[in-house]
């Protein structure tokens, strides 16, 4: 694509959507639309009902060109643009950590439906972004929470969008809750799961291994959550935790002998309490 000369947004639209369609992109033209949108900061409907109107300058073309070429190799929205949308916030995003997906927004509805007291505690474990621990400090402002990932760079993603919300929470670098003396209430536990050897679709390819992979079938971190769980004196009362929907039988048979029982399934979110 030309980036010398000035071009008409209407054309750039219809080549950009051409290229990305050929690339296998199934989002297309929505995708190119918010990238003219991100550079032009023109509203969306502006963009569809004047296109012809609109000009853009070599400088823009150019910046576009870059963003598109990403596009095209199956780069992330979110990491192109760096922010996305969870629960109906808008949070930052870059390659360091897992890009939040709508599935997981499941917890927070499951959330809902518990006795969330003002002052308990709560955790987000293997956090990432923290998009699900501050969503859920979002929507009960009363309670703590703690930000837990064992990558360090993941935490300054999380800290970045404490920051963006104006929110206060703990973060720790941690596996999971080993020297952590913390009486949580709540887990939230969205551990990577996909078994080792798992086909990716070509957008996860560029999202961080170790926040994908759990292992040969994809339970190890659950199985260190129980081994860990097993080794406190006082357990949480609520355990929400996302896997396949193929792995929630043996899920639920890992937690049963630490005396928590199924509650509430929403997708690929199961919840469990031992009370």
């Amino acid at each position: 694509m030309n980036t010398s000369l000035s071009t008409k947004a209407a054309d750039w639209l219809a080549a950009a959507t051409s290229r990305l369609k050929s690339a296998g992109i199934p989002s297309a033209r929505l995708d190119c639309l918010l990238l003219l949108q991100d550079q032009t900061k023109l509203a969306r409907i502006k963009l569809v009902s004047d296109s012809s109107a609109i000009t853009l300058t070599s400088a823009q073309l150019k910046a576009l060109e870059h963003k598109l070429t990403r596009r095209a190799q199956h780069v992330p929205m979110a990491y192109i643009r760096h922010r996305t949308e969870f629960y109906g916030q808008e949070f930052y995003i870059d390659k360091r950590v897992l890009v939040p997906r709508p599935e997981s927004e499941a917890f927070l509805e499951i959330l809902k439906t518990l006795p969330v007291n003002s002052g308990d505690i709560l955790a987000d474990l293997g956090c990432g972004s923290g998009a699900l621990g501050i969503s859920a400090k979002l929507l009960f402002p009363e309670t703590k929470v703690d930000l837990i990932d064992i990558s360090r760079t993941a935490l300054f993603v999380a800290e970045k969008n404490l920051q963006k919300f104006g929110l206060s929470a703990r973060t720790l670098k941690a596996d999971l809750l080993a020297a952590n003396p913390t009486r949580y209430r709540i887990l939230l536990a969205n551990l990577p799961y996909v078994p080792n050897g798992h086909k990716l679709n070509p957008a996860a390819e560029h999202e961080p291994r170790r926040a994908i992979y759990g292992g040969p079938d994809g339970l190890a971190l659950y199985r260190r959550l129980v081994n860990q769980l097993g080794e406190k004196k006082h357990l949480p009362n609520y355990l929400l935790i996302e896997s396949f929907v193929s792995q929630q039988p043996s899920l639920e048979k890992l937690f049963t002998p630490l005396g928590y029982r199924l509650i509430s399934r929403n997708g690929l979110v199961q919840a469990f309490t031992n009370l």
